[in-house]
C-alpha cells in the first residue's frame, strides 16, 4: 500500500528535472527517481527544494531506525503526524496560518508545491525563532574605505546583535572613529596585523569571547588584487542579502543543530582542486587535529572566509594553531601562508566530522528556490572561480544600483527583481465579493497580501452578501491597511460593485479580481515593472491560467 501511495504521489513530491540539474548527469538522467529510491537518499540527495531527507531523518529518530524511505515516510505516515519536511517548513504552522486548508485532505507541502511555491506563500513563521537567538557580527578592519559599504549591509539584520571588530595596531587610530560615529556600542579590539583576518578571529574563538553566541557572522574589509568589488559584493549578499535571507539563515541554525557554517554558494569551491600551495600545512594540521585519520575525498570551502558559524565549532582547531603554529609577519601573498591553509580548514573540518554545510543562493536561482540549502555533502562546488568573479563584475558594472537578489537572478523560477523603492506605483486592487466560498474567498484575498509587490491597495466591496460568513471572513483582514471594505446595501451585481470598490481607491492603476481567483505572487510587480519601462501606457492585460479546487 505504501509503495502504491509513493508512486501515486512521485508527480507531486518528486521534481525530476530538477533531481537531474542539481545531482545527476546525462548518463544516468533517464531514471531519476528509481535512482533517489535506490542510491540518492543514502547520497544525502532531496527529491525536491523543500524536502530535506537527512534533516528528516536527524529530526524524527524512528525515520532512521525504521530504514525506510524518509519520503516514503512523510507520505504514508509523517504529513498526517504533522512532521516538518525541511527546516524552513512548518507543516503545522502553514496549515493554521492559511487556515482555508484546515479542511483540506491535500498535505502543506503538496498543496505548496503544486500552488503555493507560486502564489508566493510562506512555509514558516521566522520570527519564532530569531527572537530566541543570539548572534554577533565579527570584522576584521584593515581597509577603512570599505568600512561604510560594509555597515550598510546591516540595516538588513532583523535581531539585535553585538559588534565586534579586530583592528591592526597601523590603522587602529583611523579606522576606531569611523565605527564610534556609527556603532557606539561596538567592541573594538586592538591586533597585530598577522594571519589576514583569520589570527584575529581564531583568538577571539580561543579566548571564549564568542561562545556566548549561538551564531556569528565573520566578515572583513576584503579587498584583493582582482574584482574587489566582485568580491565583497557575493560574498556579503549571500550571507545579508535581505532580512528575508538572514531570517532563514538564523531559522535553519535554530532547526538544525547539525548545521555547522553557512556561506555563499557561489564562493563553496573544490578544496582539493584550490589546495594550490598549500597541502603540506593543511595535512600537518589536519594529522595534529585528527592522528590517524585520512581525510575526506572531496571536500569544499568558502573562499574569502565570510560565513555564518556556530563559533563552538572551531574550538580545537583555535587552541592547536595557538600553541603549534605561528603566523607570518610582515610577509604577505596571495596563496601557501598558514593563513591560507586555515581558510581552507574552515571548510574540510564540517566535512570530516559530518557536519552539515549551507549555502545560500540568489532569489530565483536554477538550484534552489529556497533561498537556503542546507548539505550533508559536498555537492555543488565551484571549480573555475575566476571566470565566475569576472562575470559577476560585469554584472554590477551593468546593474550597479541593484541588490546582490537581481546580480543572481535568472528567470527559471520567477520573473526579474527590482527592489521595491524603484516602484512607486500605487496598484489599487477591485475585487466585488457576493456569497462566494469562504475558502475561495480567503485564498484570493491571501494571493494580493502575499504579493512580491507591497505597494498595493485591496478594495473590497462586499455586494450586499447574506452569509455571514461572507462578513466574518472580509473582517479578518482589517489588521491590514491596504485592505479597504465596502458593503452595499443593496445587490449592484458585479458591474456596480465594481464600481463601488472604485470609488474607494487612490491608486494609479485598477486591477481586477473576481472573488474566486488567484493572482501569481509576481502579478502586480510585473505590472509595476512594465509601466516603469513604459510610461505611457494606461492599459495593460494579463492572461490567466486555470487551477483545481483542491491545489
Amino acid at each position: 500500500m505504501g509503495g502504491q501511495i509513493f508512486m501515486n504521489s512521485r508527480n507531486d513530491l518528486f521534481w525530476s528535472e530538477w533531481y537531474i540539474f542539481k545531482y545527476l548527469n546525462s548518463n544516468n538522467a533517464k531514471t531519476p527517481f528509481l535512482h533517489y529510491l535506490r542510491e540518492g537518499v543514502k547520497l544525502g540527495f532531496n527529491p525536491n527544494p523543500f524536502f530535506d531527507s537527512k534533516w528528516y531523518m536527524d529530526r524524527y529518530l524512528e525515520v532512521a531506525k525504521s530504514g525506510m524511505n524518509p519520503l516514503v515516510h512523510f507520505i504514508n505516515k509523517g504529513a498526517d503526524l504533522g512532521y516538518d519536511p525541511h527546516p524552513l517548513f512548518d507543516n503545522k504552522w502553514y496549515k493554521a496560518h492559511y487556515s482555508y486548508l484546515m479542511n483540506s485532505k491535500i498535505s502543506s507541502l503538496n498543496h505548496y508545491l503544486k500552488a503555493g511555491f507560486l502564489q508566493g506563500m510562506k512555509t514558516i513563521e521566522t520570527e519564532t525563532y530569531i527572537c530566541k537567538m543570539k548572534i554577533a557580527i565579527i570584522i576584521h578592519a584593515y581597509y577603512e574605505d570599505t568600512i561604510d559599504e560594509l555597515f550598510s549591509w546591516f540595516d538588513n539584520i532583523p535581531i539585535d546583535f553585538d559588534l565586534i571588530l579586530t583592528i591592526p595596531s597601523e590603522k587602529f587610530n583611523l579606522i576606531k572613529p569611523l565605527v564610534e560615529a556609527k556603532y557606539k556600542n561596538a567592541i573594538i579590539i586592538q591586533c597585530k596585523n598577522s594571519g589576514y583576518d583569520i589570527m584575529s578571529f581564531l583568538e577571539l574563538v580561543r579566548n571564549g569571547s564568542l561562545l556566548k553566541y549561538d551564531v556569528v557572522c565573520k566578515l572583513h574589509t576584503k579587498k584583493g588584487e582582482t574584482h574587489p568589488n566582485a568580491w565583497r559584493h557575493l560574498l556579503l549578499g549571500g550571507l545579508l542579502g535581505s532580512d528575508d535571507l538572514i531570517k532563514k539563515i538564523l531559522t535553519c541554525f535554530f532547526r538544525d543543530p547539525n548545521l555547522m557554517v553557512l556561506g555563499t554558494a557561489n564562493t563553496y569551491v573544490d578544496g582539493e582542486l584550490h589546495s594550490f600551495e598549500n597541502k603540506k600545512n593543511l595535512n600537518e594540521i589536519f594529522k595534529k587535529m585528527y592522528p590517524n585519520s585520512k581525510a575526506p575525498d572531496h571536500w569544499g570551502f568558502f573562499a574569502g572566509t565570510m560565513f555564518w558559524v556556530r563559533p563552538q565549532a572551531y574550538i580545537e582547531l583555535a587552541t592547536l594553531i595557538e600553541t603549534n603554529f605561528s603566523f607570518e609577519e610582515g610577509f604577505y601573498k596571495n596563496d601557501g601562508l598558514l593563513a591560507h591553509a586555515i581558510e581552507r580548514l574552515f571548510g574540510l573540518i564540517p566535512t570530516f566530522l559530518h557536519q552539515r554545510i549551507g549555502l545560500t543562493w540568489g532569489r530565483n536561482s536554477d538550484i534552489t528556490p529556497t533561498d537556503v540549502e542546507i548539505i550533508s555533502e559536498p555537492i555543488g562546488l565551484v571549480n573555475e572561480f575566476n571566470p565566475l568573479l569576472e562575470a559577476h563584475e560585469k554584472k554590477i558594472r551593468s546593474i550597479n544600483s541593484l541588490s546582490f537578489d537581481a546580480v543572481l537572478t535568472n528567470e527559471s523560477f520567477k520573473n526579474k527583481y527590482i527592489r521595491n523603492e524603484k516602484l512607486t506605483t500605487l496598484i489599487s486592487v477591485i475585487m466585488p465579493v457576493y456569497n462566494t466560498d469562504t475558502v475561495l474567498l480567503e485564498a484570493c484575498i491571501e494571493s494580493v497580501i502575499n504579493q512580491t509587490y507591497s505597494n498595493w491597495e485591496l478594495c473590497i466591496c462586499d455586494d450586499s452578501s447574506n452569509r455571514n460568513e461572507i462578513i466574518e471572513t472580509l473582517s479578518k483582514y482589517s489588521f491590514d491597511s491596504r485592505i479597504k471594505i465596502i458593503r452595499s446595501e443593496k445587490n449592484l451585481h458585479i458591474a456596480g460593485a465594481a464600481n463601488l470598490a472604485v470609488s474607494i481607491s487612490s491608486g494609479d492603476f485598477l486591477a481586477f479580481l473576481d472573488h474566486d481567483d488567484l493572482f501569481h505572487a509576481n502579478a502586480l510587480r510585473e505590472i509595476a515593472i512594465y509601466k516603469i519601462k513604459n510610461p505611457s501606457v494606461d492599459l495593460l492585460y494579463t492572461d490567466e491560467d486555470k487551477v483545481d479546487y483542491d491545489d
